[in-house]
């Protein structure tokens, strides 16, 4: 009987620490977030708040603001909270992933937007790329609503921990979302740069906006294969509670990425030289123009 004791024991004294290292997790995501917010934010001021409302504004305060709220609220709800029953913690639970599904379904609207406004917003990429947004939107909203139905709250002391604690069943339906997101994330970066590539061959405009686009889209996509690449690893790993101790932190990222790919090309198109011009052909001119109009839709111009 006392080795059955031990045993628990040592089970809770496990759980406990898994939970301490979640509620870290979450800590230093925020801490970063709150650290990028000072970093960027008179570039914010400049090309945000001082400019007329647009969708592409929209985006940008959706990625801006939505992550650190959210992750604020898991600390609450998860480390500070007093209310530790059961209905409390799922509750806070469900509403923080469904804000997480919302943080990548935001920051994959500002790739599509990009890609389209790259391609001039002909008809046949943006109907692709709304078909890709949608299926997306759909499919992931379907198979992470099915993870969350499953997962349950766990009395508070029941398993060695006074926080709230949610017991994720061992299937791992999650990682098919990961995926789906990596794969349109792909699609959407496949279209910015075969653009690219084609524009490139006909003017040789090795500074233009499209191709600091480029740059950034391959930059923002190699974060986000490495964050889900991570995330695979974690889910299938045989501890339930590990299983989520990263998805909040990959969407905080995401977004972060986002609003860092908005201020970027309104910075790179307020500091081009318009002179060059000069010695541009009309193709060139054009192009260049275009990017120009897009960088001042996209980032709030």
């Amino acid at each position: 009987m006392s080795s059955v004791v031990e045993i628990q024991l040592e089970a809770f004294k496990t759980i406990a620490w898994e939970v301490y290292l979640y509620e870290r997790v979450l800590v230093a995501t925020l801490t970063i977030l709150v650290a990028e917010f000072f970093q960027t934010i008179d570039a914010e001021v400049r090309f945000v708040w001082k400019l007329k409302l647009s969708l592409a504004n929209v985006l940008y305060l959706l990625n801006r603001y939505v992550a650190p709220i959210n992750i604020a609220f898991a600390v609450y709800v998860f480390g500070i909270a007093t209310d530790k029953s059961t209905t409390y913690c799922y509750n806070g639970y469900v509403a923080s992933a469904s804000l997480c599904f919302f943080q990548m379904q935001v920051a994959y609207a500002v790739l599509c937007i990009r890609a389209c406004a790259a391609w001039g917003f002909k008809r046949i990429i943006n109907i692709c790329l709304t078909i890709s947004f949608i299926a997306s939107f759909v499919t992931e909203g379907y198979l992470i609503g099915r993870y969350i139905a499953s997962d349950f709250a766990v009395p508070a002391g029941a398993l060695g921990t006074k926080h709230c604690l949610i017991f994720t069943p061992a299937h791992d339906i999650v990682w098919i979302a990961l995926v789906i997101l990596v794969g349109v994330d792909v699609l959407a970066l496949s279209l910015l740069l075969v653009k690219s590539l084609k524009t490139f061959r006909q003017s040789r405009l090795h500074t233009s906006l499209l191709t600091v686009m480029a740059k950034d889209g391959i930059a923002y996509f190699a974060c986000v294969f490495a964050l889900s690449l991570g995330n695979l690893l974690v889910i299938v790993t045989p501890v339930p509670i590990f299983k989520e101790m990263f998805l909040l932190t990959q969407a905080a990222f995401q977004n972060a990425l986002a609003v860092r790919l908005l201020l970027h090309l309104r910075t790179v198109n307020e500091d081009s030289d318009p002179l060059t011009r000069g010695t541009m052909s009309e193709l060139q001119i054009k192009q260049t123009t275009e990017m120009s109009d897009f960088s001042t839709l996209e980032t709030m111009g």
